[in-house]
């Protein structure tokens, strides 16, 4: 049996977590054009909102949002079979 007493917090020991298989698309608030997001999150933290600086090509607009990247540990169950 395991039991989780506490989630992870802090942050990822990497430099960039990249979100190759992440489907996000961002708009922007200036002239609401709209296109994927494919880069990557510099130094993330876990479980805590971080800001993360936007920008769009069509109207030259920066903006910033809170974005936080969830990890949560989970123990399968086993079946009665």
């Amino acid at each position: 049996m395991i039991k989780i007493l506490k989630q992870p917090e802090g942050s990822i020991e990497v430099k960039r977590f990249y979100l190759d298989e992440s489907k996000i698309i961002i708009v922007c608030p200036n002239c609401k054009s709209e296109r994927e997001y494919d880069d990557y999150l510099s130094y993330p933290k876990i479980n805590e909102f971080m800001k993360k600086s936007f920008y769009c090509y069509e109207c030259n607009c920066e903006w910033q949002e809170e974005i936080k990247l969830n990890l949560t540990i989970e123990v399968k169950e086993k079946s009665n079979g």
